[in-house]
């Protein structure tokens, strides 16, 4: 299946707010009391790729400790997101056959009187 080089077809998928757009790329992130992140989908012919970036505004404490943790465990789970937000674009796209209907197959008149 060819991905949706339209980056308005992963504008709903991914849960974060769009902060921008250019051609192929879309930009998401949100802003919190104590850190700002940043994703941006880059859609090509025949690839997705997603990047992030997370700037920390306290670097003391709990939260240090918190995202050394997410830091290792970040790329499994946007790969998995990344994979799930594509089967949500591949289900909401109409089916081969409604996209592109045959008119080379011969079909039997059903009118006409079978041979038999």
């Amino acid at each position: 299946m060819r991905l949706p080089t339209d980056y308005q077809a992963w504008r709903h998928i991914l849960p974060f707010t769009e902060q921008g757009a250019e051609d192929h790329e879309l930009m998401l992130g949100e802003n919190t009391s104590h850190l700002d992140f940043r994703a941006s989908v880059l859609v090509d012919d025949d690839s997705v790729t997603l990047a992030t970036a997370v700037r920390l505004h306290h670097t003391h404490g709990w939260l240090r400790l918190y995202f050394a943790a997410v830091r290792r465990v970040h790329p499994y789970m946007a790969r998995r997101a990344l994979r799930r937000a594509h089967r949500r674009v591949a289900f909401a796209a109409r089916p081969a056959g409604e996209r592109n209907p045959r008119t080379d197959v011969w079909t039997p008149d059903p009118r006409e009187p079978s041979g038999n």
